[in-house]
Order: C-alpha cells, then structure tokens, then sequence
C-alpha cells in the first residue's frame, strides 16, 4: 500500500518555532520512520525570508492561472495527497492554495488542503506585536475564519482551540506540541552563558518579545526577592517595555539576546536557572495557547513555577510544578524554592520524567499521522 504524501507547505509566518513544532519535526520523524513521504517548501529555520512560490497579486488577490505558479510548488502540490499548510491569512497565501486545489480537482486529482492553527487570534492583545494585523475587525481576523471554512480540515495544538474553531471547521484535530528528546538532550551538560558566582541562585523567564502583560505580574515579586536574598539574581529574554529595569539592582539582572531557532535548545540551557517561571494572564487569547514554554523548562531540567491558565493546567501541582496566579503567590513559591534546593530537583526531575513519558515526538509523531490519514480520507 502506497504511503500517504504530504507536502509541508511553510510560508513566511510560520518560518520559525511555529513551521518547526507543528509540521516539520513531527513529520520529519513520520518520514524517518517509513511511515509517510514527505516534502517542505520552504522551511529554513528563519534564517532567511521565504520566497513565496506564487505571483502576488495585491490589487486583486485571486489565482490567475499556472502561469503564476512556481514550477517546484506545482510539481510538489501535484505529487501530494495532503498540501500541508501553516496558518496564513494573507489572501494571496489563501486565494493561491485553494485554487491549485481547485485546479487538481478539475484535472481528476483529489487534492486536500489541511491547516494547522496554534493560536486564537480572534482574541490578539494589544501588547502582542501581531495586534497590528489582528486587531478586532481586522482583514486578518476576517480571513482567519474564511481559511478555516475553506481547507478541507484542521489539526490544532490544544483542545481549547478545537473548542472555540470547531464551529468553523467540524474536521478538527489535537496534535499537542512535542518535543524532540533526543535533541535536546545533547544540550544537558552545556556550559552556562554566564558562569555563576559561589552560592547563586538564577530565576529566569525565556520567551518572544510579546508578553509584557503577563510578565507584569512578576515585577514586584522579583523586586521583593531581589531585596530579601542578595545572592538571586533574575535573568530574562527580549521583552517589550521597561519591566525589570531596577536601577538598583542592575548587577542583578540580566537580558539574555536572542538566538536562532536551531540553537534555542542550547542556549535555554546556558541560562542556567536555578528556578524557571512561565506567567500568563488569564484572557482568551492566553487560554488558546499550548503549554510549549513549560515543556521547554522541563527539557532542560527546570523546576517551574507557572499560572494556572489553561495551557498549565496540566501541572500536577506541588509533584512537576507549581500553580501560582496572585503576585503573592508567586513571590511564596519563588522562596519557597530558593529556601529547599531538594525541591527544585525533585520538580526538575519530575518534569523531565514526563515530558519524556507523554510530550516526545518521537512517539506523539503518530498522533499527526492518525490526524492525517483520516483527514485524507474524508470528503469535503
């Protein structure tokens, strides 16, 4: 029996830790496997802009004709069972897939167009830079829902998105977020960024720059902490906005550059944290999110303190984790943890224990691969 042939098709936006999550690694694994044939276009770790294979047609954005089509895309999307597409809500993106697929059904092909959808962008906040495009009643948000209607089914990463999109698509999918162990696990044992000082105790936060509403909640705990114990110090990735700029306690703090996506894995490590935190405001947009940043943590062998928002309600609080929402209870598990080194390895441990036992893509693979086959095997 044939295998099922899937093309990854990665446009700009999802050329990043999207693309690599929610197609390419777990397909990638699929493929290793023996299990599906598999092409991407264009997948480049974002070290470089995606040439999209199609003429852009801004002032009327429907398909012309072949004509406008890349001859590697056409080849691609002619050989495939299953065009694969990261979420994109620009209507050339859009007008460009859907009538390729049009055209192959013209021709007798039975072509399916599936998208993957990570985040509730109905609900962008406005400190969020992708606010700009998808701020309520925007193009954008409109498209979002006209893509969902227009594909042929949808895989997700979190049963709270399939909840809320279902009405626009009843052909929906959890595939959650997993992580390649293996990979990861090379990083262990890497050196930190900054080496630290006698009895230091690091606390950090490693994310995108968009997150300053649910970072504002750690700002006076992290003032308390950094006041009462004088050997924590509070480290922390880009972040819009002027959170954590203590003039007194500059020598205490510090923001770690960015990395490219293939070296994120070893340099979460290198921050080196003695304790790892993963705030969240409760809003829809947060509850549309997956628990990636916790799984991240516990990859490197972080105890974490989290929000019981939706996406870390999988916590097992107090065995792999702690929940804490109110700044007081944030600031009582920071102490609580630098105060009791045993805990923190006893929660490292515990995580890292079950992200190995339920979050590896290397067996979650198959999750996709279920998704899949019976997304190609439904009419539209």
């Amino acid at each position: 029996m044939r295998k099922i042939r899937i093309l990854a098709r990665i446009s700009q936006v999802g050329n990043c830790g999207v693309g690599w999550y929610r197609q390419v690694s777990p397909l990638q694994q699929l493929a290793k496997k023996g299990k599906i044939d598999l092409k991407v276009i264009d997948f480049n770790w974002g070290e470089k802009p995606v040439v999209e294979p199609y003429k852009m047609h801004f002032n009327f954005p429907e398909f012309k004709g072949i004509e406008d089509i890349d001859k590697k895309f056409y080849e691609a999307f002619e050989w495939a069972d299953i065009v694969y597409l990261t979420r994109d809500e620009s209507m050339p993106f859009v007008a460009a897939h859907a009538g390729l697929r049009e055209y192959f059904k013209q021709k007798g092909y039975k072509k399916k167009l599936i998208v993957d959808i990570d985040d509730y962008v109905q609900f962008t906040r406005p400190h969020n830079p992708g606010y700009l495009s998808f701020h309520p009643g925007s193009s954008y948000n409109k498209m979002n829902l006209k893509l969902l209607n227009i594909v042929d089914g949808v895989t997700c990463s979190t049963d709270y998105l399939k909840k809320v999109y279902k009405n626009e698509n009843k052909k929906i999918f959890v595939c959650p977020n997993s992580l390649d162990i293996e990979w990861r696990d090379k990083y262990l044992n890497t050196k930190p960024i900054v080496k630290k000082k006698k009895d230091e105790i690091r606390i950090g936060w490693a994310g995108s720059a968009g997150h300053y509403e649910n970072l504002k909640v750690l700002h006076r705990p992290v003032l308390e902490i950094l006041k009462k114990y004088k050997n924590v110090t509070f480290h922390y990735t880009g972040l819009f906005g002027d959170l954590f700029e203590y003039n007194e306690f500059k020598n205490r703090i510090r923001k770690v550059k960015f990395v490219d996506l293939k070296k994120w894995p070893e340099h979460l490590k290198a921050m080196d944290l003695d304790i790892a935190i993963a705030p969240l405001a409760d809003n829809h947009f947060n509850r549309g999110k997956s628990n990636l940043r916790v799984l991240e943590y516990w990859a490197a062998k972080y105890p974490v303190i989290a929000s019981p928002v939706e996406p870390y309600k999988f916590i097992k609080n107090g065995k792999d984790g702690i929940l804490a929402m109110e700044e007081y209870e944030i600031l009582n598990a920071m102490e609580e943890l630098i105060n009791n080194p045993d805990k923190r390895d006893k929660l490292a441990q515990a995580g890292y224990n079950r992200l190995n036992k339920e979050y590896n893509v290397s067996e979650n693979c198959n999750i996709w691969l279920n998704a899949l086959t019976k997304l190609n095997k439904t009419s539209k």
